[in-house]
Parts: C-alpha cells; sequence; structure tokens
C-alpha cells in the first residue's frame, strides 16, 4: 500500500476516528458505571468476609452487591445523553 492510502485509510464517513475509548458513553452512563463498579468492588469485599457456607449476610450481599454493579455497568453502556434543560434555552429569560 503507498504512503497516499495509508493517510486516508480509517477517514471515511462513519467509521470511529479512533480518539478515545469512552468518546461515545453519555456523561451520565460514565456516572452509571463508575457506580456500578464501585458496587462490584464493594461486593467482592463483602465476598471476603462471607462464611464459607455461605449463612451470613455477608453472602448476600455481596451476591447482590456483585451482579447488581455488573448490570449496572451495563445499563450504563446503554443510557443515552441527557437531554438540554429547556429552561437555559428559554428565549424570554434572555436579556439584551
Amino acid at each position: 500500500m503507498s504512503p497516499k492510502n495509508k493517510e486516508k485509510r480509517g477517514t471515511r464517513r462513519g467509521e470511529p476516528s479512533g480518539d478515545g475509548a469512552l468518546d461515545g458513553l453519555s456523561s451520565r452512563g460514565k456516572k452509571v458505571m463508575s457506580a456500578g463498579a464501585g458496587a462490584v468492588v464493594l461486593g467482592f469485599i463483602a465476598l471476603s468476609r462471607a462464611d464459607p457456607m455461605g449463612r451470613n449476610a455477608a453472602s448476600l450481599l455481596a451476591s447482590f452487591l456483585i451482579v447488581g454493579g455488573y448490570a449496572a455497568i451495563g445499563a450504563g453502556i446503554l443510557l443515552p445523553e441527557p437531554p438540554p434543560s429547556a429552561s437555559s434555552d428559554h428565549p424570554s429569560e434572555k436579556t439584551s
């Protein structure tokens, strides 16, 4: 492939530019994913305190935190960007 063709590769319309891996995620989605990751970490900490037979509260709590955390991460990936607030674009509130 010639150097001329190498420059044009990947710059077609509709292809990702590769600037950042998280550019497609909304700010709300990033927050939900962060909370989910925190819940997973807390779940594994609680799991380290669990009874080997699984008969204490830590074992029950750990399972819900881990599964819920992974569900929150999945939901954060799918959350769209929040709509812009209507109050900031209201024409009657603008002063000249």
